[in-house]
Order: C-alpha cells, then sequence, then structure tokens
C-alpha cells in the first residue's frame, strides 16, 4: 500500500494556521480529493446566494453521480444525506437509491413565497 504525506492546515482562530503532517494510504488521498471537490461544489452554490436546499436539476444530478460513486467515501455520505432531508431521494446502507420515484419539486424561493 502506497502512502502520500499530507499537510493539513487549520485555522482555530483568526490570528493562527495550524499546519499537520498526515501520512495518508492513496485511497484515502483520493477520498480526502472528493471530499474537497465536494466542498468546492458546495462553496460554488454558497457563492451564488443560495444553499443546499436550492439547488437546480443540474446540481441534484451532480449530488446524485457523487452519491452513488463508491469510491467517494464521505463525500457520498454527506450527498446522500442531503439528498434525503431536502429531495427524498433516499439510499441504503450499500449507496443505493431507495426509491425510484421522481423527487419533490423544488423548494420556491423567498421571492415567490412573499410575491403569493
Amino acid at each position: 500500500m502506497m502512502s502520500t504525506m499530507t499537510k493539513l492546515s487549520f485555522p482555530f482562530n483568526s490570528s493562527k494556521l495550524y499546519t499537520y503532517e498526515y501520512k495518508l494510504s492513496t485511497e484515502r488521498y483520493a477520498e480526502m480529493g472528493h471530499l474537497k471537490a465536494f466542498y468546492q461544489f458546495l462553496g460554488g452554490i454558497n457563492a451564488s446566494g443560495r444553499n443546499i436546499a436550492r439547488l437546480d436539476t443540474n446540481e441534484v444530478n451532480t449530488l446524485k453521480a457523487i452519491a452513488e460513486n463508491p469510491e467517494t467515501g464521505k463525500a457520498a455520505q454527506n450527498s446522500q444525506n442531503a439528498l434525503c432531508f431536502h429531495y427524498s431521494i433516499c439510499y441504503d446502507a450499500q449507496g443505493q437509491q431507495k426509491c425510484k420515484t421522481a423527487p419533490r419539486d423544488l423548494k420556491p424561493s423567498y421571492a415567490e413565497l412573499a410575491a403569493k
């Protein structure tokens, strides 16, 4: 099994940045990359002024692809949780979709609700 030395930095307060070195297996290093990509995906959604409950169809499909990929590890778990909670697309313990029915409609925006 190959391992990779990885440096992770954590800001515990605004003035100091703590850096730690970890020896990760190749599999764990790949999983960390998937998790970083997942958080970057969420960051892009947040930057557009939305949250995970306000995804469009393409973004929901992206989450489904992450959730159904057995190699994504924690990113898949987080995607499955978000899909189940916000969109009623739930998965079993093996990452298989429990129900093949269509997800509920996307939630209306605040502006749409206020206009009613």
